[in-house]
Parts: structure tokens; C-alpha cells; sequence
């Protein structure tokens, strides 16, 4: 069993199979807060014999199962005075067992969040990585959310989550920072511009103009327009 399992640890270090890391977006548009998240590709590991010079060697090999493991931050509680306050965190390890509903690339286009019905991502944008980055990833993850530090708009929200683990995996030293009254905030639509413009990142879905609005206008000016409309 020993043998086994530095087996696989040496397979991960220098295995050159792919397992990608997506940041997918909610773009903050039209009153809407917008949101970020990031995901993983999940994989099996496949053993396997094979005969070389008249000896039976082991052999390991990677499938993806086109299934993902999504991680994000919300506040658990809604409130009309977010932006203002510090709230207790909703850390979130989706799918939290077998028995729920997979999550996929297609299915966060086609049917939204499992946890916030209809909230379809706007863009989604691809990290090329190794399992053995996404094996000290995940834990790394993990740790974040065991720390369950509290949720606050304007100095750690859904976005900081998120970018704490993208530097940690590359790192980059990304910085997403717009004005939010009285602060500099790391926002959904600046992180995924910055990770376009100026990091090697691939578009699996585009955001298009929906991200080019700022958190000011859209989210704050925008939704008081919205909700007088409304009256």
C-alpha cells in the first residue's frame, strides 16, 4: 500500500496530463452584485500493467470525468446595508456528496448555480494546470474556508476568495481593485478583465460588455434606478 501511494504521489509531481482550474464570473450588470467562483476538473486515475523488457510495470494514466469541483464565498445572510457591514460567511464545497447533482462547464451556462437557482455564469475563463496543482490547490481551498474569515464587500468578498486561491496556484500577484465608496475593492468584473488583459488565461465562455461596467454604476446606481422603476 506504501509503495502504491508514493506511486501515485509520483505520478502526480510529474505527470503532463492537464486538470484546469476555472474562474467563472457573474458579472455585475444592471443592479445585479455579480459574483466570482472557481472550479476544478476532477479526475480518476487510472492503473494499469504493462509488459517492458519482459517485466510487468505499473502504469498510471488521467481521465476527466467532465465533472467539476466548485468552490465560492457568499454572505449568509442578505442584507440591503452589504456593502456597509461585516457578515458571517457561507463558504461553499459544491457537490457536497455523490448523491447531489454534478457540476459541469455546461451546466453553469445552461442551468446556474446548484445552490442559486437560475444564476447562469456569464464568463468563464480557463488556468492550465497539473493534477499535482490541483491536489495542493484543493487543500490549500480548504484551508480558506476552514479559516472562515467574514465576509465584507469591500474588503474580503467573493472575489478576494476566489483571487487568494488564483495567486496561490500561479503565482501571479493579480490585483482587481476599483472604488467603492471609501475603499479600493477587488470586484467580480475588474478580475476577470485584469486575468484576460494581462494573464495567460483561455476564454471558455466570454463575458463580452457584460463586465465592462463599474461596480459603482452598475451594481449601485444602476439598482437604485431599478428599484424606483419598480414603484
Amino acid at each position: 500500500m506504501k509503495s502504491f501511494i508514493l506511486s501515485i504521489f509520483s505520478w502526480l509531481i510529474f505527470s503532463r496530463t492537464y486538470a484546469d482550474v476555472y474562474v467563472i464570473t457573474y458579472a455585475t450588470f444592471k443592479g445585479k452584485t455579480g459574483h466570482t467562483a472557481i472550479a476544478l476538473d476532477n479526475y480518476e486515475i487510472l492503473h494499469y500493467e504493462k509488459i517492458v523488457d519482459s517485466q510487468i510495470v505499473s502504469r498510471y494514466d488521467t481521465l476527466k470525468t467532465q465533472r467539476l469541483t466548485y468552490f465560492d464565498l457568499w454572505p449568509k445572510e442578505d442584507s440591503k446595508m452589504t456593502i456597509l457591514r461585516t457578515l458571517p460567511p457561507e463558504y461553499n464545497l459544491l457537490p457536497r456528496s455523490s448523491s447531489e447533482q454534478s457540476i459541469t462547464i455546461e451546466s453553469l451556462i445552461e442551468k446556474g448555480l446548484p445552490h442559486r437557482q437560475g444564476y447562469l455564469s456569464d464568463g468563464i475563463l480557463r488556468i492550465k494546470t497539473s493534477p499535482f496543482q490541483d491536489f495542493i490547490l484543493k487543500d490549500y481551498i480548504k484551508k480558506l474556508i476552514d479559516e472562515a474569515k467574514p465576509f465584507n464587500t469591500r474588503t474580503y468578498n467573493c472575489t478576494d476568495f476566489c483571487l487568494e486561491a488564483v495567486n496561490f496556484l500561479t503565482g501571479w500577484k493579480v490585483e482587481a481593485k476599483e472604488f467603492i465608496p471609501m475603499h479600493r475593492s477587488n470586484t467580480p468584473n475588474k478580475f476577470y478583465k485584469v486575468l484576460v488583459k494581462n494573464y495567460k488565461v483561455e476564454i471558455v465562455q466570454n463575458a463580452g460588455k457584460k463586465v465592462n461596467g463599474s461596480f459603482i454604476r452598475e451594481r449601485l446606481i444602476k439598482g437604485i434606478f431599478k428599484k424606483k422603476s419598480r414603484k
